[in-house]
């Protein structure tokens, strides 16, 4: 019984959550709500969803929130018969015998199967693992405190188990960190995160030295090595476990990305995360979209391959999801990246900077600022950006930074350099690198010199 109603109840919290997936989309639809409906399934369709495919087909034969299109019903009718569809097969001999022009519908379909048929999302998006690393490294550690538990968690008979998300910030500190999951519920989460918060690293750099942020690392947290489980605590971490699965199985995304998540971390030794992980970001998750793409770029669970991890970022960003937006436009910022990029870039900022995600408004500010394209560039948005974010943390060096290059540009020279003093003061109180201030700051007292003379 405990199974059961676990079940039922993460199901009924997930009901009410904003998160768009197949299970909540597929309700809306038999309930004929297909405006808010169609447009979900279409998502995920264009990821590869063969039940999703299928009922797009359907609203296009219907007219459901779509114009009438028999073409296009027949296309995505014999793209989700490939993918797997059961339901497909019926609707494809029905649209066959209705098709005003069997040229017209093939030449549909040759273009919907470029853009989403199996060929097309196994060079696209799909991941292979024929060469997976299952240990990359990310960055160096320089101190990984421990948790300290109370001596009483020994006597419980209960190995708590917790796994941790965090960021790693551009000076090597951790942010963000929250518990994804635990069990049982709550019981380790201060002691892991009172931990996790004093981590520092090495982050790494991109081809001009400067520090990079590392956004949704994982952590794994477990007192199996020092406590010997009791029978009744194994019993019930199996059935909560089991009532995850059962969540996942009915097709709510966000309990096939926590199922994919106990495998990832170890805690279940029975399954392969990335199965689970790839069902929930063709739902249309975000945070499983965000981990197939850091398995795509480093070559954990799966083989290395930038193009998609971009694509993935990308169906993420354009979920609304604003880590995954700056994380995008750093990647289109780099000039090494083929798919360089810095009008897009800035898009992709914008939009992570509107929900008031803080690094996207340090780095959007900063590409304002120092743009050399005349599209990008404009000084005084860069101020409004820099200040929007100085009111949530009024001593940020970078944003400081971001203002004075402006202001340089504006020709409000002092007050330039009064700025960048100011931010390399910050900058050394914080423990950050101050070399770019410093020579940001001999540049434009080079320039003003040099003005002067002239």
């Amino acid at each position: 019984m405990l199974r059961i109603s676990l079940a039922v109840f993460l199901i009924g919290l997930y009901s009410q959550s904003a998160h768009a997936d197949f299970a909540s989309a597929q309700k809306l639809y038999e309930q004929q709500d297909y405006n808010a409906s169609v447009p979900q399934l279409e998502l995920m369709a264009k990821s590869g969803h063969a039940q999703a495919q299928y009922m797009l087909a359907q609203a296009y034969a219907n007219g459901w929130a779509k114009p009438v299109d028999v073409y296009q019903a027949y296309a995505w009718t014999l793209i989700a018969r490939e993918s797997g569809s059961a339901e497909a097969g019926a609707l494809y001999t029905d649209l066959r015998q209705k098709l005003p022009s069997r040229r017209d519908a093939k030449n549909t379909f040759a273009a919907l199967d470029k853009e989403y048929g199996k060929v097309a999302l196994q060079s696209n998006l799909l991941p292979s693992n024929k060469y997976a690393n299952s240990n990359p490294v990310f960055t160096v550690a320089k101190r990984l405190a421990q948790p300290e538990y109370p001596s009483s968690f020994k006597r419980t008979g209960i190995p708590a188990w917790a796994i941790v998300f965090y960021d790693i910030n551009e000076a090597g500190r951790v942010e963000n960190a929250h518990v994804a999951l635990s069990y049982p519920q709550g019981a380790m989460d201060k002691y892991v995160l009172d931990a996790v918060s004093k981590w520092t690293f090495t982050p790494p750099k991109n081809g001009y030295g400067e520090s990079l942020r590392l956004n949704h690392q994982i952590h794994a947290f477990s007192l199996d090595k020092i406590v010997t489980a009791t029978q009744k605590y194994k019993k019930d971490n199996a059935e909560y476990i089991a009532a995850i699965k059962d969540a996942a199985d009915a097709g709510f995304a966000e309990y096939q990305y926590k199922y994919a998540l106990l495998a990832h971390a170890g805690i279940l030794k029975s399954e392969k995360a990335l199965p689970w992980y790839l069902k929930s970001a063709v739902s249309g998750y975000a945070l499983a979209q965000v981990s197939i793409a850091q398995c795509l770029f480093s070559g954990s669970l799966c083989d290395i391959d930038n193009n998609k991890g971009m694509n993935w970022l990308a169906k993420a960003a354009d979920s609304g999801h604003a880590p995954s937006s700056f994380t995008l436009a750093q990647k289109l910022l780099n000039s090494d990246n083929i798919q360089f990029d810095p009008l897009r870039a800035a898009k992709y900022l914008k939009q992570a900077s509107a929900k008031g995600y803080a690094p996207a408004i340090v780095e959007y500010s900063a590409l304002l600022a120092n743009s050399s394209l005349p599209e990008i560039r404009n000084p005084e948005l860069a101020i409004q950006i820099a200040e929007q974010g100085l009111k949530k943390d009024d001593e940020n060096p970078n944003l400081l930074a971001s203002i004075a290059t402006a202001k340089f540009e504006l020709g409000k020279l002092d007050e330039a350099r009064e700025l960048l003093a100011e931010a390399i003061e910050h900058a050394e109180s914080r423990g950050m690198d101050t070399t770019p201030f410093n020579e940001l700051l001999e540049s434009y007292q080079s320039d003003v010199q040099t003005a002067a003379e002239e």
